[in-house]
């Protein structure tokens, strides 16, 4: 009888063992189970964040593709727009020169003309290589070398300038011929009246106070080639040197005021006629047949203008017409 008891005992704590057993497996198979639900939780919380990001990395490269497109697009309809402004100002030019010379009929041989626009970098030129006599508007160029060697050092703009009657004395324009001259003249009064007045006897003490070969040999730098000896010109070199006042590429503060004292000329028959006198810096000239008048006319849109003329009638008129053709087009 004991001996049944021990054996039912021992099935008993087996069956207990196995009971533990079998709950412990049971536990560390749901934790089992857990562990590896999280785990393919985690895994899919990761897919679907790296689906996310491919998908936000497509939507900007989309993006960035599409403002690319637009872009080009745009770049595509300026040029456009820059090619039909570009040949629309071209058209304007030919027609300009086609009124200009239509104008001029029969005496288009008797004239010289350059314009330059200078918002667009366009112009053309009417005889523009033919030379004429320069008459008063050399005065421009001269009174920029002036200015550039006054820049540079070599002639100083407060000295004053004695007046020499065997070298300097001429009749034509100016004020100084009926004035005093007894003291010296200061430089920079001489350039004024060579501009305001186109005084001839302050234009020949600068070119004395320059040399006159001096001032040859700067005019051929700044237009790129040899200038004749005689007081002549082009009207295309006479564009040049406009253009590089107006541009004044080395800050010249001299060059400014030049311009400024161009406005301020008592000539008023030509260029500025039809066209606001405040607008114009100009330089007239006259010598025999010849009648001419240069200068940068401030519209709106700014331009720059050479004419020059021989033998023709009315020369006055003609010049201030041709001008006012230009002008209606910029202001």
């Amino acid at each position: 009888m004991n001996l049944g008891f021990g054996k039912k005992l021992i099935i008993l704590v087996v069956l207990i063992l196995i009971g533990v057993g079998a709950y412990g497996g049971y536990n560390y198979f749901q934790q089992q189970k857990s562990r590896a639900a999280v785990e393919e939780q985690s895994t899919s919380s990761k897919k679907q964040e790296e689906q996310k990001k491919l998908e936000l990395q497509k939507k900007e490269e989309e993006e960035r593709k599409l403002e690319e497109q637009r872009k080009l697009e745009e770049q595509r309809k300026l040029e456009e727009q820059k090619k039909l402004e570009e040949a629309k100002k071209a058209e304007q030019l030919k027609n300009l020169e086609a009124q200009i010379k239509k104008y001029l009929d029969k005496n288009v041989s008797k004239v010289g003309l350059a314009y330059y626009d200078i918002e667009s970098g366009k112009g053309f030129s009417i005889n523009g290589d033919k030379y004429f006599n320069a008459a008063s508007t050399v005065k421009v160029p001269m009174n920029m070398v002036l200015f550039d060697m006054v820049k540079e050092g070599k002639i100083d703009i407060s000295k004053s300038v004695k007046y020499n009657a065997n070298t300097d004395y001429e009749g034509g324009t100016g004020i100084l011929q009926g004035m005093d001259k007894s003291k010296p003249i200061p430089l920079q009064t001489l350039s004024d009246y060579s501009i305001i007045y186109s005084d001839n006897i302050a234009t020949r003490m600068i070119i004395r106070t320059i040399g006159r070969s001096e001032m040859k040999k700067r005019f051929g730098q700044k237009v790129g080639h040899t200038v004749p000896t005689q007081n002549t010109i082009t009207p295309n070199e006479q564009l040049t040197f406009l253009k590089q006042l107006y541009e004044n590429k080395n800050n010249n503060s001299y060059y400014t005021r030049l311009i400024g004292i161009m406005k301020e000329t008592v000539f008023h028959d030509r260029l500025d006629k039809y066209v606001p006198q405040n607008i114009v810096a100009h330089k007239i000239g006259n010598y025999g047949a010849f009648v001419n008048d240069v200068g940068i006319v401030y519209a709106s849109k700014p331009y720059i203008i050479a004419v020059y003329t021989e033998g023709l009638a009315n020369a006055n008129e003609t010049i201030a017409q041709i001008n006012k053709m230009l002008y209606e087009v910029h202001k």
